[in-house]
């Protein structure tokens, strides 16, 4: 067993085990690919670890004998935003897997033949998608707060992103900008005669960078 509090920088996998020989040959598969894993016995252990250290995702055996799985998926949605959750069951039962999703679960894996060659390959996609929406997050966070005006339109013309910045320069709202023509939301504003500098703000809105001012 791998410790999470390593100093490796990677958090480890946390596996919520159900038997032991069943976490075992998880833990083994997961080490196949390079993954560090931190394997605990039921829900109790479960959250006393998520208390304490900080994991790269969660697989979570169902049932569990110590209690519902779902408590240890909302700690760990708490103790750490966006993890993923991969419910892993013997049953592959519809109900089950909308329950999963429904209280922010990543996947759902049924142990079946092919199941240990499953299992990496869901982890690595849960983890990517991860990564993913946390860099989206970041991207959406930096153009709401920027001063400049950040404003994208799709290859007809039509406005479809419009930050505060782009408020503040060209007065008008996001909700006033966003679905309307570029070309004639922009031109109003002392554009029309300009030419040269109004093709300048369309291309830049096209390519998504940022205008500056007029």
């Amino acid at each position: 067993m791998v410790n999470a509090s390593s100093t490796n920088p990677e958090p480890a996998v946390l596996i919520v085990g159900d038997d032991a020989r069943t976490a075992e040959l998880e833990r083994r598969a997961l080490e196949r690919r390079g993954r560090r894993v931190h394997t605990v016995a039921g829900v109790q252990e479960a959250l006393g670890a998520l208390s304490r250290d900080r994991y790269l995702a969660v697989l979570l055996d169902y049932p569990l004998p110590d209690g519902e799985p779902w408590t240890v998926l909302e700690a760990a949605c708490e103790a750490v935003p966006r993890i993923p959750v991969i419910l892993v069951t013997a049953k592959g039962d519809e109900r089950v897997a909308a329950e999963v999703i429904h209280r922010g679960g990543a996947d759902y894996v049924i142990k079946s033949e092919g199941f240990w060659d499953r299992l990496p390959v869901a982890l690595d996609r849960v983890i990517r998608l991860s990564d993913a929406e946390e860099l989206n997050e970041r991207l959406a966070a930096i153009v709401e707060s920027s001063d400049d005006a950040i404003l994208s339109e799709s290859l007809d013309g039509v406005i479809t992103s419009w930050n505060p910045g782009a408020e503040r320069l060209f007065g008008y709202s996001a909700a006033e900008a966003i679905g309307e023509l570029a070309a004639e939301l922009l031109a109003p504003r002392g554009m029309e005669n300009q030419e040269g500098q109004e093709s300048d703000v369309q291309s830049t809105a096209r390519q998504g960078r940022t205008t500056r001012g007029l």
